[in-house]
Order: C-alpha cells, then sequence, then structure tokens
C-alpha cells in the first residue's frame, strides 16, 4: 500500500465506530380524578428519540388503530373503564358507570422504528 507520493503506507491502524442508538423516553402519568360515567383526554408524555417512536400497547395489549375514530386504538379495559390512545399518544379513558371507587391503573408502551421500547403508567381515581 502507498500513500498518494508513492511513500509507504503504514498498513496498521484501527477505525473507531460509535452508534448512539437513543431510544424512546416516557414519563410515568400522574393520577387523575375522573367521575362516574365521565370521560377524560389527556396526552401520554414521551420523547421519540432519534428513530421516531409512538405507542404500541396498552397493559401489553398490542394496538390496532381505527381511521374510523380519529385513529384511536381499541379500547382496552383497565378495570373500572376503558382507555384507548392514538400512535402519537393521545388518551381517553371512559369510567364505567356503577364502578366501585378506587385506582385503576395501565401501562403504556412506546417503541421506536428499530425496536427499542420504554413502558410506564398511567392511572386514574
Amino acid at each position: 500500500m502507498v500513500d498518494s507520493d508513492g511513500s509507504p503506507a503504514n498498513p496498521l491502524g484501527s477505525l473507531t465506530i460509535t452508534f448512539d442508538d437513543d431510544m424512546p423516553s416516557a414519563t410515568a402519568e400522574a393520577a387523575q380524578n375522573v367521575n362516574e360515567g365521565s370521560t377524560v383526554t389527556g396526552q401520554l408524555d414521551y420523547v421519540v428519540g432519534a428513530d421516531g417512536a409512538s405507542v404500541t400497547a396498552l397493559n401489553g395489549v398490542a394496538l390496532v388503530f381505527n381511521p374510523d375514530d380519529s385513529n384511536y386504538s381499541q379500547e382496552v379495559d383497565i378495570g373500572g373503564g376503558y382507555l384507548k390512545v392514538t400512535a402519537a399518544g393521545a388518551y381517553s379513558y371512559r369510567v364505567v358507570e356503577n364502578t366501585p371507587a378506587g385506582l385503576d391503573s395501565a401501562t403504556f408502551t412506546v417503541t421506536d422504528a428499530d425496536g427499542d421500547s420504554v413502558t410506564q403508567g398511567i392511572s386514574f381515581n
């Protein structure tokens, strides 16, 4: 091997390549008070990272988004009510009437384009 002026080049050396594959991050949502028979809406707090990301599961249930329902997922039963979300993190929680008072909680999972995921919680009183 020679360099541009014809001198022998040292073939020994190293090349280091580092990938910074940041993953999404999410923050647990504070418990919200919801009256019986009511619906509360909001936005899940997460950061997508370099690969982009979306909400992919509630309580481990893979989500299917419905364009006829403003791109919300199917409702997931979390005890005293039903929670649904959009891929972008908007949520709607509907309390079932005649449900005993108590804390309902769920987990949401955010997954990026190369499969990195993070799970956090959301709860309602």
